[in-house]
C-alpha cells in the first residue's frame, strides 16, 4: 500500500514538471529583453530559468554537458554550474620503485587508470627494507691463549660491518716457569714466577727480594785506628775497613781506650769475642750483637757494617755463662754497654 502511494506521488510530480516545462517553452520568447537568472538544484542536478521582471519560471531542464575528470568537476553547458563531482584518481597496481636499502623501506608507485589522466602517486612501501647481508667473515687477529677472538664481515649491499666471536677453540696457555733469583749482598733477588710463551701474560708475578747486605766475620784491628772484616757469604769476596770506635774507661787504676767492635785496647790487652751470646726483645735491634771481654771488663754493642747501631727498644742479652743483662736505650750516650 505504501509503495503504491509513493509511485503515485512520483508520477504526479513528473506530470507537474512536464506542465511547467511546456508552459515555459511556450512563453519563453515572450520574456526576451527581460532580466533572467538560472537557479541550480544540486540534489536534482537540474536548473530553471527565472525571469526577475515577470517573476515567473521561464524554463526548466536537467543539467548536461561536459564530463567530470579526476580532479575537475563537470559543468552544465546550459547553466554553467558544476553538476558532476571530480571522479578522483583510480590508483591501482602499485609497483616497487626498487629503492629500499638495508635499513630503510623504499617506495612504490601507481598510475591513475582513468582515461586521459596519467597522474602517478608514490607511497612508502612498508616492510620492504632489505636487511643486511653479511658474508665472508674474516678473523681480526685478536685471538689469544684463552679467547678465540673476533671476526668481522661487511654487508654486500652497504658499508655496515658485523663482528662476532671467532671460530674454533682457544689453545690455552703454554706455561713457562720463571726461576727464583736469590738475592746477594748488594743485589735484589726475585721470587719464582711463571708466564706464557705465546701471550706473555704473567700468571705468577715475581716479587722483588731485598739484597741481603754483607754479613761480616769478626772485625780485626789494623793497628792504625781502623778495623777490617770480610763478608762471610760464599759468593762474596768483599772486605770492609772502617774507623774504630774509641771508648774511654778506667781499669785497675789505669785509664784506657778500647774499641768494642774489634776489641783493640790502648794498653795492648785485647778484648776477646764472646761466642754464643743471644738477644731477646719485642723489637729486635738492627745489626749484629758483639760481646767482648777481658779481665774485669765486658762490652756489649750492636754493629752494622763495622759501625755502632743504636737499639730503639730495651733488649735482654743472654750470655753463655747463663747471666742476663738488660741493654736499655740511652739516647745521649754511645750505644755501648760496659760492665766492670
Amino acid at each position: 500500500m505504501k509503495k503504491k502511494y509513493l509511485l503515485a506521488l512520483l508520477a504526479g510530480l513528473l506530470c507537474l514538471l512536464c506542465l511547467l516545462c511546456a508552459e515555459a517553452s511556450a512563453s519563453e520568447d515572450s520574456h526576451e529583453g527581460h532580466s533572467t537568472i538560472y537557479y541550480y538544484n544540486y540534489s536534482a542536478k537540474s536548473h530553471q530559468l527565472y525571469c526577475t521582471t515577470c517573476q515567473k519560471i521561464v524554463s526548466f531542464g536537467f543539467c548536461s554537458g561536459a564530463s567530470a575528470t579526476c580532479t575537475k568537476p563537470g559543468y552544465c553547458e546550459t547553466c554553467l554550474n558544476p553538476y558532476r563531482l571530480p571522479t578522483g584518481h583510480k590508483m591501482t597496481n602499485y609497483e616497487s620503485d626498487n629503492n629500499a636499502t638495508c635499513t630503510q623501506d623504499g617506495t612504490k608507485t601507481a598510475r591513475c587508470q582513468n582515461d586521459g589522466c596519467g597522474e602517478s602517486k608514490t607511497i612508502p612501501d612498508e616492510g620492504s627494507k632489505l636487511g643486511h647481508n653479511f658474508i665472508n667473515y674474516t678473523p681480526n687477529g685478536d685471538a689469544n691463549c684463552t679467547s678465540v677472538g673476533t671476526r668481522t664481515a661487511t654487508c654486500s649491499r652497504c658499508t655496515a660491518t658485523d663482528t662476532q666471536p671467532g671460530e674454533g677453540v682457544a689453545p690455552n696457555h703454554n706455561v713457562v716457569s720463571d726461576p727464583a733469583i736469590p738475592p746477594t749482598c748488594t743485589r735484589d733477588g726475585l721470587t719464582a714466577g711463571s708466564h706464557c710463551s705465546r701471550c706473555q701474560e704473567v700468571l705468577t708475578a715475581q716479587n722483588s727480594v731485598s739484597s741481603l747486605g754483607h754479613w761480616y766475620t769478626e772485625w780485626t784491628p789494623n793497628g792504625n785506628g781502623t778495623h777490617t772484616a770480610s763478608c762471610m757469604r760464599s759468593d762474596c769476596t768483599f772486605n770492609s775497613t772502617v774507623d774504630c770506635v774509641q771508648i774511654n774507661d778506667r781499669i785497675h787504676e789505669t785509664d784506657i781506650t778500647f774499641c768494642p767492635i774489634c776489641g783493640e785496647a790502648s794498653d795492648g790487652v785485647h778484648l776477646s769475642l764472646v761466642e754464643g751470646a743471644r738477644v731477646q726483645a719485642n723489637r729486635m735491634p738492627a745489626g749484629e750483637l758483639i760481646v767482648r771481654q777481658r779481665e774485669g771488663l765486658t762490652s756489649i754493642c750492636f754493629v752494622r757494617s763495622g759501625k755502632l747501631s743504636r737499639p730503639y727498644a730495651p733488649a735482654t742479652i743472654l750470655l753463655p755463662n747463663g747471666e742476663s743483662v738488660l741493654f736499655d736505650f740511652v739516647k745521649a750516650a754511645l750505644p755501648v754497654l760496659v760492665i766492670k
